[in-house]
């Protein structure tokens, strides 16, 4: 262990003393006699004990409304320019050594520390010298600086992103959008007295103390539910993307709310219940509607639906914690949409929720999400049950969902395997681009295989021209004849950030019934679940054109 890179990932764990000795002593050898490594050595435990020592403050309403402006901004902003990694991840050799180190993250505690605290040095380095340039009596009577007036910040949010780049090799893929693209601007906006607040630095940074792992949602999930409850945001989406079709999207997802919480069931859940032998889709019908209620902005601890929903929260608990019910056929469905619901709701119920929930919330969704990881197939395909000898796309692609909502909640990062995911995609799409079912040109006359792949073509490396796809969803989603409510979701979602998509809107709106609900008797792929999942996927469909 002679050269820095050798040194590098043990760094974190020797400023706290918890490698092995002969390590310990090798490392401490090393840096006793190279001064780049202990000043590095030297600049993480500064760091560490910054944030260790920080007390997390409840924001005012006022620093909250500072908070959202600056997320607000951040959207109107757009993201930062996407770097093409493409082609040097083409590479084999390259490819392999980059699949190793993302497998060694999800892993390895003490290199997820080492990352983590390496991107939280970074921006919490750029919030204290942020602090410092204005000056602490200049913060005490200015508390809200505006990026715009100060050239400085300016700058530190400049080299924050270039710094996040570099310190990930360089890939956009295995950076979180919302961190590049976000803030100093929002650790320097939310400050009381003049003060940065910790709780913002340690939600951008994944740093709660020494060593400790992430305890709130990353900006991912917040950005995404903001854009759902602020009403001028989604007015404008609706008219940027589907034009005066707007106010019908905003009153068809309020009926199908108001519909679904009339059909739960005395157990709080939704679905039909079985019979003679049939299947029990409960599950992953309550986990679709739950998703369909968090996604619009709905909570389980306040507001309009609280009562109907906190009951479904706790029945997905309960079906993560015991495992599928004996009549779920295909449990990695359920399993995969109730970490979706309970990610997206966890995110925004997070500061209602005590410590203890929280901790045992996320604690949860880790566990799930790393059972779904080691149900991956080894050619990267997922089946209907963990060890299924045959994988699918759409299994494949219902994990996918799951995995990257996770990562969006900053709960758990599966990279190599959604990597490897999409790679097994890849291998099963055709010419044209479309997405095949279980081998090659097996069903590749159905859109919603291929509006699955689309609308997670991000997570999952998809690389190529993307308009012979995307046209051929578009087409589908305008085809009165064949109502598809999974298409409708997840092709929202495939073009969610195209404009002109007011006629396939306008057909998803006029399947809609005068109650409120969407109707299964056609639906090819949600019959068994009823009008329950018809409806909420109509929702989703909805809702997705709300989102950044």
């Amino acid at each position: 262990m002679s050269t820095c890179a050798d040194l590098r990932e043990h760094l974190v764990e020797f400023v706290h003393g918890e490698l092995d000795r002969d390590v310990h002593t090798a490392v401490s050898d090393h840096v006793a006699a190279c001064d780049a490594c202990a000043a590095e050595v030297a600049t993480i435990g500064s760091v560490l004990e910054l944030v260790a020592s920080a007390t997390e403050i409840d924001p005012t309403e006022s620093e909250k409304s500072a908070l959202f402006s600056a997320i607000d901004a951040e959207l109107e902003a757009g993201k930062a320019p996407v770097l093409d990694g493409g082609a040097v991840l083409d590479g084999g050799a390259v490819r392999g050594a980059w699949d190793r180190a993302v497998w060694h993250y999800e892993h390895s505690s003490g290199f997820r520390r080492l990352t983590l605290t390496s991107i939280g040095l970074h921006a919490a380095v750029a919030a204290g010298v942020a602090w410092l340039l204005v000056g602490g009596a200049q913060l005490q009577s200015q508390p809200h600086i505006s990026v715009g007036t100060n050239d400085e910040i300016a700058a530190l949010q400049r080299d924050l992103q270039r710094d996040l780049q570099d310190e990930m090799g360089g890939f956009q893929r295995a950076i979180p959008d919302e961190i590049v693209a976000a803030p100093p601007r929002v650790f320097v906006e939310a400050t009381r007295d003049g003060v940065v607040l910790p709780s913002a630095i340690r939600e951008l940074a994944g740093l709660r103390g020494r060593g400790e792992k992430l305890r709130a949602p990353t900006f991912g999930i917040l950005i995404r539910l903001r854009a759902v409850l602020d009403d001028a945001g989604r007015s404008r989406r609706l008219a940027e993307r589907i034009g005066d079709v707007g106010p019908r999207a905003d009153a068809a997802v309020a009926d199908g709310l108001a519909w679904l919480a009339k059909s739960r069931s005395d157990d709080g859940r939704w679905g039909p219940t079985p019979k003679d032998g049939a299947a029990d889709v409960r599950d992953g019908v309550t986990a679709a509607v739950v998703l369909a209620f968090v996604q619009s902005g709905h909570s389980a601890s306040d507001g309009e639906y609280a009562e109907t929903l906190a009951p479904a929260i706790r029945a997905l608990e309960k079906r993560l914690l015991d495992g599928a019910a004996a009549g779920d056929t295909k449990p990695v469905y359920s399993q995969a949409l109730a970490i979706r619901a309970l990610a997206w709701s966890w995110a925004l119920d997070f500061r209602n929720l005590s410590p203890t929930e929280r901790e045992s919330r996320q604690k949860l969704l880790a566990k799930a999400g790393a059972s779904l990881v080691a149900a991956q197939h080894e050619n990267g395909g997922f089946g209907y049950r963990p060890g299924d000898e045959r994988p699918d796309a759409s299994c494949t692609l219902f994990v996918a969902g799951a995995l990257s909502d996770l990562r969006l909640a900053g709960v758990l990062r599966a990279d190599a395997t959604l990597r490897r995911a999409g790679r097994y995609l890849a291998s099963l799409r055709g010419d044209d681009g479309s997405q095949s079912y279980a081998k090659a040109d097996d069903r590749l006359d159905d859109p919603t295989l291929t509006a699955g792949l689309l609308a997670h073509a991000g997570v999952l490396g998809v690389k190529g021209d993307l308009s012979k796809p995307l046209a051929a969803v578009r087409a589908a989603l305008v085809k009165t004849k064949t109502p598809d409510a999974l298409l409708a979701w997840t092709g929202m979602q495939a073009l969610r950030s195209q404009q002109g998509l007011a006629p396939a809107m306008t057909v998803l709106l006029d399947r809609q019934r005068d109650d409120g609900s969407w109707p299964s008797a056609t639906d090819r792929h949600c019959r068994l679940g009823g009008d329950d999942l018809t409806t909420a996927m109509g929702v989703l469909a909805v809702t997705r054109v709300y989102l950044p």
